[in-house]
């Protein structure tokens, strides 16, 4: 840009130390614009008039001072034709700075005036975009976390130190969000998205703030919170908000939204911005685990709940480096051999010389993904001591087997690695035994059916777990490959006592061995139920009454006597 001609007068005088300004540069200018043509005239003609050196001097001092005094109330008015130029460039570096708001004078029609009016009209313009996309969220027009966070601030600050009013902040989480966008695609959902707003402004018109906090989370901010039927309504059923169907642009479909929610109160559930706030999310991430529409109220238990959760899933991936995880084994009885054949392979978390449960550890592994580096794991430490086993095992060595749990989410990845597994090991496949429970099989899909070929072609037996407490587990057995059904110990406590009891495991041995099936019974704690077991021609027996789970060492031991 500088070395265009129009601009290289203005690039060369930039270059002087003196003349860095705009103002300095034009005052330069003027200043030898008025006195050089002047002096070199009046110089030349004194010159040709042989006027003698004394008066030549004078003459020039004479109007020099005259010029300097005209070019003294030139430039005056320069600079003062200036001031358009130097405030426009001001407010520019105001605006860029601060961002402060421009008021310039805009009644002008003159170059300069229109300089000052573009400069007002452009850079307030500026500002308001960028404030709308700072504190709005672009695709609803609604404030977002940014400012639904200053709002909060406001609304703190502005409540009286002893004042015993109340407000909540409440979040909205619409469900299955990311089903609909494969479904309906994304430019759909952004009309959802818009319409579930508008919806929560007229739920709450002016009593307080409505704010998109997430892709699918709304915040409202709600002054006296209760004070209205609608609060009521929200705390019973968060869905009702929605209660007339979404209907879909350019299409005769429809969605029915489904939302859960989560209240924190304050001063009660935090007295500052991010306390609120983080309470309400541990509120609605407690609403998440249920998984239901419904409304979740912050309180002190959950979030210890959340931190144990966390500190969990923190120290997850060091203990298994540190070796903190152990494979223990429960054994089962073979009720035809009348020997211990087969064992299902347990995951125990020993911290600190504690136990963590399984109940607890397992959902969070499965929740962040670690189930699928802990299952291979435990797959990997299962045959290492399948092996071991073997050599304990004497003539029965062919027929022992260990049984792995799989969770329904390592289904969701590719199990090829578990033949991997196995031929690491030299391990025989037949010794394996895969145990699902039936969840796996709520959604059926052409992967989880070539998921299971895969397993049986590789001759890995299937065992279902926990049968009996689903509700579609002869559907199963008619659909899925299953080797082995184990039936839950919830039916065994009843044997000898209950008849109905007895009647159902009775009928349920009786058909597995007509579908082929082989059967294990969990949970068998007295002689009485091993009887009736053995009367009805059960498979294998599994519970507290033959063995507990064992570390590996005990296991071995309790094997080979």
């Amino acid at each position: 840009m500088q070395s265009a001609p129009a601009m290289r007068l203005y690039a060369t005088l930039s270059k002087l130390p003196l003349f860095k300004s705009y103002r300095s540069k034009i005052m330069l200018v003027a200043f030898l614009g008025t006195h050089v043509p002047l002096l070199t005239l009046l110089l030349w003609f004194l010159l040709s008039q042989n006027v003698a050196s004394n008066e030549m001097i004078e003459i020039l001092l004479i109007a020099l001072g005259a010029t300097l005094v005209g070019t003294l109330a030139t430039l005056m008015v320069l600079n003062a034709l200036l001031r358009p130029i130097l405030i426009s460039s001001g407010a520019l570096r105001g605006f860029l700075k601060e961002r402060s708001k421009v008021s310039l004078p805009t009644h002008f029609s003159d170059e300069a005036g229109t300089l000052m009016a573009d400069t007002t009209v452009t850079l307030n313009r500026l500002r308001e975009s960028m404030e709308q996309m700072e504190n709005f969220d672009s695709l609803t027009g609604l404030p977002n976390r940014s400012l639904f966070a200053s709002r909060l601030q406001r609304t703190i600050d502005a409540m009286p130190a002893e004042s015993k009013a109340n407000f909540a902040i409440v979040l909205i989480e619409l469900s299955r969000l990311p089903e609909w966008t494969v479904t309906y695609g994304s430019n759909a959902i952004a009309g959802l998205l818009r319409h579930a707003g508008s919806q929560l402004e007229k739920q709450i018109a002016d009593r307080g703030t409505v704010a998109r906090v997430g892709e699918s989370t709304f915040a409202l901010l709600i002054p006296e919170f209760g004070s209205s039927p609608e609060d009521a309504l929200l705390a019973e059923n968060p869905t009702s908000i929605f209660a007339e169907a979404y209907q879909l642009d350019g299409s005769s479909g429809s969605i029915h939204m489904e939302a859960m929610a989560a209240v924190a109160l304050y001063p009660g559930d935090g007295k500052t911005p991010d306390e609120l706030t983080m309470n309400a999310f541990a509120a609605l991430h407690d609403a998440r685990e249920n998984g239901r529409s419904e409304t979740k109220f912050y309180s002190s238990e959950m979030q210890r709940r959340i931190e144990k959760r966390i500190s969990l899933e923190q120290s997850m991936r060091p203990a298994l480096e540190h070796g903190e995880f152990r494979v223990f084994l429960q054994p089962r009885l073979d009720l035809k051999a009348d020997r211990v054949l087969s064992a299902e392979a347990l995951v125990r978390w020993i911290r600190e010389d504690n136990m963590v449960s399984p109940l607890d550890f397992i959902p969070v592994a499965e929740s962040n993904g670690f189930i699928h580096e802990l299952g291979q794991w435990i797959l990997k430490d299962s045959l290492r001591i399948l092996e071991r086993w073997k050599k304990t095992a004497g003539s029965d060595s062919d027929r022992v087997t260990v049984s792995v749990n799989f969770s329904p989410y390592q289904f969701t990845g590719d199990l090829r690695w578990v033949i991997g597994a196995l031929e690491a090991s030299n391990i025989s496949r037949h010794r394996l035994e895969v145990e699902v429970t039936e969840s796996v099989f709520l959604s059926p899909s052409d992967s989880l059916n070539d998921i299971m070929r895969m397993l049986r072609s590789n001759g890995i037996t299937i065992a279902l777990d926990d049968f009996g407490t689903g509700y579609s587990s002869l559907s199963y057995l008619r659909d899925f490959p299953v080797d082995r059904i184990k039936i839950d110990r919830s039916f065994i406590q009843g044997l000898g006592i209950n008849p109905s009891a007895s009647a159902i495991v009775g009928s349920v041995i009786d058909l597995a061995r007509g579908l082929g099936i082989a059967t294990t019974v969990e949970g068998v704690e007295t002689i009485e139920q091993l009887e009736f077991l053995k009367g009805h021609g059960c498979d294998e027996i599994q519970g507290f009454y033959f063995a507990k789970p064992m570390a590996e060492s005990d296991f071995l031991e309790f094997v080979s006597r």
